[in-house]
């Protein structure tokens, strides 16, 4: 596996690996389908130099995305292809996104999470809660890691 920057191209790949990766929990289809714009990933992010995907025999596996909008250092992404999950992806993804925001110069990163992303990782990962959101999918956990 390596992981490199996304291409522009890609955007709609990663969009439905997204939307693929959200579906694998039990959530109710039609509020999913609702928050699929929510898994957008957009052409600029990846023009930004925001987006790495991990890759596995010339296929994507999974990705991730980082932010500084709003003066805030986020992971607004890190997604793992359904077959991939629980195989050393999401690790080897959030390893690279850590140490992605500390060569930036971050010292923190906040991202929100839901509960089967925090209850089957984020929470053996150092995170401390900070906050909730509520959204279609119910709340959502902000998270963050000092780096």
């Amino acid at each position: 596996m390596r992981i490199r920057s996304a291409l522009p191209t890609e955007a709609s790949i990663l969009s439905d690996l997204a939307f693929r990766s959200k579906s694998h929990w039990p959530y109710d289809k039609s509020a999913l389908n609702e928050y699929r714009t929510e898994l957008e990933v957009f052409t600029e992010d990846i023009l930004a130099d925001s987006v790495y995907v991990a890759e596995k025999d010339n296929q994507i596996i999974g990705f991730y995305g980082l932010s500084s909008d709003l003066k805030k250092e986020r992971l607004y992404f890190l997604f793992v292809e359904p077959t991939h999950i629980s195989k050393g992806v999401g690790k080897a993804l959030w390893n690279h996104a850590l140490s992605n925001a500390r060569d930036r110069g971050w010292t923190a990163l906040s991202f929100y999470a839901d509960g089967y992303a925090f209850e089957a990782f984020y929470k053996f990962q150092g995170c401390r809660i900070v906050g909730s959101l509520h959204t279609p999918l119910g709340s959502l956990t902000e998270m963050a890691v000092q780096l």
